[in-house]
């Protein structure tokens, strides 16, 4: 019950109060199918409307109305439960005038819909149940406590014969589904990090032992405990919550429906056809009609359908044109946007039958598989715990996924099914493995074992064994998957620092090179056999390719989609031809600059200019930026003295990364020539700039450029092979180039000491996918960690001035990023947080701070094949 302590109330008036609010709850328990405002309740307790809401909110912990809803939905639970009635009679009696209003409501709280919960009550034994969590107890360690985890302990009365739970809600318990939860061990808890800003309730219940599963579901007498809410950024107090439950008293809300549901899809995997644990997140609508050659346009509509008379003009247009195509056929898709998840882990993989897809995200906290229905639109978690799950690949039935995991130690192979969650595990080699894929007949998997540039192919039987070396020796391998006949791979390598697309039997021997010369990956062959589709790298950008499986004629199948192009990646395709592709886009918010002397944060150039990186002139008065003008990178400047903004005058050519020189007369930048990025510098008013890349052999140049303090020379990195990276010296006057970094490592984001004897860089040098922070000393080439890789991500270091070293770090509990600065001293501390922060720039004093607010997203695309006569 919630105190009124705060009001100066006689103990015989909060009696009064009391008798009034237990009072209306009796009468909304009795008449929940009754419409309630709240001046009928406020007539029922004899109090004004304003006073009674105020009181009722002291004492129940909630609104009336909000009190009301839980009453509706416990009492919907209890009759879903005890009685047969229909739920479209269950939904008037608890006063819902509509069925699917309900429905949705009494999901999202639950969590299971009413169906299911009706079929579990005889489907688990609590005695089970009870088994299991008992046995766990003994093997449970907690969760590993970090600087934004809500930890504590829970005390229990004497007596209690029951388990404790702890969760976390984003309002209210009653009327809100936990984001997280968790048995304590011995009395003490630790949730899992919060990666969501926001007002948060934590509630400790003890859910009581009965021998009947529909009496475990209702828990009439459970005990409780609820926190006053708290804030995110307070959940990394040093301070614990700790919790002392109680009996539930009349006045309370009812327990949230969902937790002895959730404790029990811990234990005992329910069937499938759950519906969502987290809100969607989804994006509609987008269509877009592309095919092979010159007729690959955008279409923004509404609806999925293509009209016939637009057809009609894309058949005929075909005919004309004369495009390449399979021998009588003009192969072309409508592709449109099923979905969309920030948190993905970018590795989608679409179900035979073409109805959902399967991709590792961390909408949970943990990097699990997640499953989304197309059709229904909803997102349903299926693996758990705390281990890193990637690469997800269906089963020819659809029954199961192949995926790979670090629960068991090492990254290894395991499978999961889909109707109950039953693991098993396939590989057991010490070798970390990636890319699992079935054979058509679903009896092995194809996969890729050992370091990297020392992996081998291999297939294992689908349940376990002994596996199969495919390759002939170790080398820069990448993945493979089956023909449609299965007996034999198509398989992408990087040898010779380029991706090649290949075919192999079984045995390793090559029997075709279907691609050579560009940076191709992720094959994949269509149902029939006759088209390849994969992944191209064109100068930094990832495009989907398509191709005749019986010639090299790959064509560009997704450049129209936008402008500019996200990273396409991964096709594949489903039993009926489909094609299925994910598409990962960052796209720029606002220029933002920090103030440290006042804390404050301000925004310079808004979402409408949809910028990328910018940078300070030397006096923080020009900012140079990135900008999206008429679908064409452009460079604009903005005077913040006047607030005006001009286009850098390039001759008509596509640039970015503008770094101003020392001496601000100059900008360094990229452009687009010929459709190469290349590096170059202009005069800050505008005019042809001075390519001095273009007799060099390096791709991946669109990236962030940094001038020596003496203004001569350009540092910058440069793509050497398939995901390797080096870092490059530049002299402006000779335009000669040195290679100052070496190994198969990426090397980014470079920037120069105050004193030009040394460059500070972000690297995956420590041997894991995650950046560390280093400085290079130019003299001796000697190497020093100054943030190394501690499994939190680093980026863009700079040494400034005064001595100060600062980075950008992501945040383990909310997913932005926050400036750290590290003193001469070593002392670190942490300054504002940033949505995104991308490339920053300083003022030379070191007092403002510019970056980029940048937003990642995953698209999830699915096209439908158009076949047209050809005559």
């Amino acid at each position: 019950m919630a105190a009124l302590s705060k009001y100066p109330h006689r103990e015989t008036t909060i009696a009064v109060y009391r008798r009034a609010v237990t009072r209306v709850i009796a009468h909304l328990t009795a008449n929940l199918g009754e419409d309630h405002t709240l001046e009928d309740m406020a007539d029922v307790a004899t109090l004004s409307p304003f006073h009674f809401n105020r009181i009722f909110r002291e004492i129940a912990g909630v609104s009336p109305v909000r009190y009301l809803y839980a009453l509706r939905i416990a009492e919907a639970k209890r009759l879903i439960l005890t009685t047969r009635l229909k739920v479209i009679d269950i939904c008037y009696s608890v006063g819902y005038n509509s069925l699917g209003s309900f429905n949705k409501r009494f999901v999202s709280l639950v969590g299971y819909s009413p169906r299911r919960i009706r079929s579990l009550a005889t489907r688990v034994d609590p005695a089970e149940l009870r088994r299991l969590i008992d046995a766990r107890a003994d093997s449970m360690a907690l969760n590993r406590r970090e600087a934004c985890s809500i930890w504590g302990t829970t005390h229990i009365p004497l007596g209690f014969s029951g388990v404790a739970m702890v969760a976390l809600f984003p309002g209210s318990p009653s009327n809100n589904y936990p984001v997280a939860s968790v048995l304590p061990e011995h009395g003490a808890y630790v949730l899992p990090p919060v990666r969501q800003a926001g007002n948060f309730f934590v509630m400790a219940v003890g859910l009581n032992w009965h021998e009947q599963m529909v009496d475990f579901l209702l828990q009439p007498n459970c005990l409780r405990a609820v926190m006053p809410p708290i804030h995110l950024s307070d959940s990394g107090r040093s301070s614990p919550i700790d919790f002392h439950l109680v009996p539930r008293e009349p006045v309370d809300p009812p327990i949230p429906p969902s937790l002895a549901f959730r404790l029990v899809d811990q234990f005992i995997r329910l069937p499938a056809e759950l519906p969502d644990e987290l809100p969607e997140v989804n994006s509609r609508g987008a269509t877009a009609v592309l095919g092979r050659g010159r007729l690959s346009k955008m279409s923004f509509a509404p609806s999925r359908a293509i009209k016939p008379a637009r057809l009609l003009a894309a058949l005929l247009a075909l005919s004309i044109l004369g495009l390449p195509s399979r021998p009588g056929h003009a192969a072309e898709f409508t592709f449109h946007l099923v979905a969309s998840d920030p948190t993905s882990g970018a590795d989608a993989s679409i179900s035979p039958d073409g109805t959902m897809f399967a991709t590792s995200s961390l909408r949970g906290w943990h990097q699990n598989i997640w499953l989304y229905d197309i059709a229904a639109t909803r997102w349903r978690k299926l693996t758990e715990g705390d281990a890193y799950d990637s690469e997800p690949s269906w089963s020819p039935d659809g029954s199961r996924i192949a995926f790979t995991s670090t629960r068991g130690g090492n990254k290894a192979i395991w499978t999961v099914r889909i109707s109950d969650g039953a693991l098993t595990r396939v590989t057991t080699e010490r070798a970390d493995v990636d890319y699992p894929a079935w054979s058509p007949d679903g009896s092995s998997i194809v996969y890729t074992s050992g370091p990297w540039k020392a992996r081998t192919f291999k297939t294992i039987a689908s349940t376990g064994g002994i596996p199969h070396n495919v390759s002939k020796k170790p080398g820069h391998l990448g993945a493979c998957k089956y023909y449609p006949d299965g007996r034999s791979l198509i398989c992408h390598t990087y040898e010779n620092n380029r991706g090649n697309v290949i075919r192999l039997s079984l045995d390793g021997a090559v029997l075709d090179h279907l691609t050579n010369g560009a940076l191709d990956y992720k094959p994949a062959v269509s149902p029939d056999g006759s088209e390849v589709a994969f992944s191209r790298i064109e100068d930094g950008t990832s495009v989907i390719q398509l191709s005749p499986a019986s010639s090299i004629r790959p064509t560009r199948l997704s450049a129209a989609l936008t402008q500019p192009p996200g990273e396409d990646r991964w096709p594949m395709y489903t039993q009926s031809g489909r094609l299925f592709f994910h598409r990962v886009v960052n796209r720029g918010t606002a220029v933002m600059v920090y103030h440290g002397g006042s804390g404050e944060t301000e925004t310079l150039i808004g979402s409408d200019e949809k910028p990328s990186q910018a940078a300070f002139d030397s006096a923080a008065r020009r900012v140079a930026y990135c900008a999206e003008l008429d679908g064409r990178s452009v460079v604009r400047i903005l005077d913040r003295a006047t607030t005006t903004r001009r286009t850098l005058d390039l001759g008509g050519r596509e640039a970015c990364f503008p770094r101003f020189a020392p001496d601000d007369r100059r900008l360094a930048v990229t452009v687009k020539i010929d459709g190469v990025w290349q590096i170059a510098v202009v005069d800050a008013e505008g005019g042809e700039p001075r390519v001095l890349t273009g007799r060099a052999d390096l791709r991946g140049l669109n990236g962030p450029l940094d001038w020596s303090p003496d203004g001569e020379r350009l540092l910058f990195k440069a793509d050497t092979a398939p995901f390797e990276s080096a870092l490059f010296i530049l002299d402006t006057r000779s335009a000669t180039l040195e290679r100052v970094t070496h190994g198969h490592d990426f090397f980014e984001a470079p920037s120069w000491s105050p004193d030009g004897g040394a460059i500070l860089f972000m690297s995956t040098h420590s041997g894991e996918w995650l950046w560390g922070l280093y400085r290079l000393t130019l003299s001796d080439r000697r190497v020093v960690a100054l943030a190394p890789n501690d499994g939190t991500e680093k980026k863009y270091p700079r040494l400034l001035a005064d001595g100060r070293t600062v980075w950008m770090q992501a945040d383990r509990c909310d997913a932005t990023e926050f400036v750290v600065e590290r003193d001469a001293a070593g002392r670190e501390q942490s300054l504002t947080k940033m949505p995104g922060g991308h490339w920053p720039s300083y003022s030379r004093d070191g007092d403002q701070l510019l970056f980029t607010a940048m937003l990642r997203n995953v698209e999830f695309w699915l096209g439908d094949r158009i076949e047209a006569s050809v005559r």
